[in-house]
């Protein structure tokens, strides 16, 4: 908890009541969930899901919080993300999550996202 204090406060994002609901922000327009997303916290995450916290909110690189988790090979929350309904077709800008994983070169992200995409319609 307290290495999470830690980067709210170096990233500019209070820890009022709103941070939980995701409308915080920071310099980049990123949500206490983007940031979850970037460092692995994975319990967190789910604490701001849990508590509405919004995962389709993209920052001013139009970067959601599933991208974030991606670009960063946090598996564990692209897991969650996925428990609470994340749209794996969601595309940013003309790029899709598989796009960004294969990017990455992970290939355990890449199957998982694969697997997550059967039956996904794609938003362009």
């Amino acid at each position: 908890v307290a290495k999470i204090v830690v980067i709210f406060v170096e990233n500019k994002i209070s820890l009022k009541k709103k941070t939980i609901s995701g409308k915080a922000v920071n310099g980049d327009r990123e949500t206490a969930v983007h940031l979850a997303c970037r460092f692995g916290f994975r319990d967190i995450l789910e604490l701001l899901l849990k508590s509405n916290g919004n995962q389709s909110l993209k920052n001013i690189y139009k970067s959601t919080p599933l991208i974030i988790a991606i670009q960063n090979n946090k598996l564990n929350c692209i897991r969650v993300l996925k428990r609470y309904k994340v749209n794996f077709g969601e595309c940013s800008p003309n790029k899709s999550p598989l796009h960004y994983a294969i990017k990455q070169k992970n290939e355990d992200i890449v199957r998982y996202i694969l697997q997550a995409m059967v039956g996904t319609v794609f938003f362009f």
